[in-house]
């Protein structure tokens, strides 16, 4: 039997509609089982990826501090354009473990933090107990539907957009906008493009010259446990490096098979040709037990290893070896401890996307909302830090 045009259109759109939450919804478990992976990993450094805090670095007192001092920017700035905040509810949205939403906490009557990792939530609950009026939520959806309209005085997110396809990241942005009262805010940051094009960020394979020496490295480390090394460098090229370096490395077995690609990391300052500088890299050991070649290089991130170029790079033997030293120097607390994997692996690398300013002024705009500020960055990619105000009536909206 042959259905009905209308019938058949229909049909064709309800399946339409079938396949499309399929794959939001293995999109979205994707996201998820990336983001589990680095709460188990490294928590605090998937949450602020400094390059000298990577293979768990990152000292708990002084990660809240970041987050005081972004929140004491980002609401002066808002203040600053002309944004008269009250101070009733905020949202923190891809908390982590709470870096933002413990300093909203200090500001805000009631903050909850929003994110897609059991681990980040259990820690961030852990971490700020002693905040009054600070929730955290875990939320494996692709939507804010628990969230009632014009709830929020302030909804704030940061680095956490950039990682989620363009897709996703623009239904989470509509959400943000929903739940704002009139009269409310809606801070966000979020990439635009990659900046391919600009000569400082690319580099001929002919300057991709330097002299690597390691000076001073652990003998032994403890399986997955840190080191510190210090590495002097030389830039042996005919011109100033001008694009963001960083220093890596690898750790090798001793037939010279690669074991773990890609560990550490410590940014390069700016060095003329013939410059030299002595860089402090932080290592983690593989969880293997054994004796291994850890062998240090210069990367342009996202373009290429020196050594790709025929460049030289510098090796050093260290035994792993169950029960030997662990130099890592700053105990996390137990609440870090307790929540993530026993030996340091590090996690896959998270994914980067953009949104272009015009997409988003034009969402915000279908929205009700008026963009008052907005601040750019330069990066490997342009950034822009948004901030708007949501127009129309001030009386709360019936729940």
């Amino acid at each position: 039997m042959r259905l009905p045009g209308f019938l058949c259109d229909l049909t064709a759109r309800l399946l339409g509609s079938c396949k499309q939450a399929r794959v939001s919804t293995e999109e979205w478990r994707s996201v998820a089982r990336t983001w589990e992976d680095l709460a188990r990993s490294d928590p605090l450094w998937a949450v602020l990826s400094e390059p000298d805090k990577r293979a768990r670095q990152w000292n708990v007192e002084t990660f809240f501090e970041t987050g005081e001092e972004l929140v004491e920017r980002v609401l002066g700035r808002a203040e600053a354009a002309g944004a008269r905040m009250k101070h009733g509810f905020a949202l923190d949205f891809g908390c982590g473990v709470g870096r933002l939403s413990r300093a909203l906490a200090r500001r805000f009557d009631k903050v909850i933090g929003i994110d897609i990792s059991e681990t980040m939530v259990t820690i961030a609950r852990e971490l700020n107990k002693d905040r009054a009026g600070l929730t955290f939520v875990l939320n494996q959806r692709d939507h804010l539907r628990s969230m009632p309209d014009a709830c929020a005085d302030f909804v704030c997110s940061h680095i956490t957009l950039q990682h989620l396809r363009p897709a996703l990241a623009e239904r989470y942005i509509r959400e943000f906008f929903r739940i704002t009262r009139p009269g409310g805010y809606v801070y966000f940051q979020m990439p635009s493009h990659l900046i391919s094009s600009d000569a400082e960020t690319h580099m001929s394979s002919d300057h991709c010259r330097a002299e690597l020496a390691i000076r001073s490295a652990p003998k032994a480390l403890g399986p997955g446990l840190v080191g510190h090394l210090t590495v002097r460098i030389r830039n042996a090229g005919p011109v100033a490096w001008r694009a963001p370096l960083y220093l890596g490395n690898h750790w090798r077995d001793l037939d010279g098979e690669v074991r773990r690609y890609d560990d550490g990391r410590s940014p390069l300052p700016p060095l003329i040709s013939g410059e030299t500088a002595e860089i402090t890299l932080t290592v983690a050991a593989p969880a293997q037990p054994g004796a291994y070649q850890l062998e240090v290089d210069i990367v342009q991130e996202g373009v290429r290893w020196f050594a790709d170029v025929g460049n030289p790079t510098s090796s050093v033997s260290i035994d792993v070896i169950a029960g030997a030293k662990d130099e890592h120097g700053m105990p996390s607390p137990r609440a870090v401890v307790d929540n993530i994997d026993p030996v340091y692996v590090p996690a896959p690398p998270f994914e980067m996307h953009g949104i272009s300013r015009g997409r988003v002024e034009q969402i915000a705009s279908e929205a009700s909302m008026r963009l008052i500020r907005c601040d750019d960055y330069l990066s490997d990619w342009l950034s822009h830090e948004y901030v708007f105000e949501k127009l129309g009536s001030t009386r709360s909206s019936p729940r």
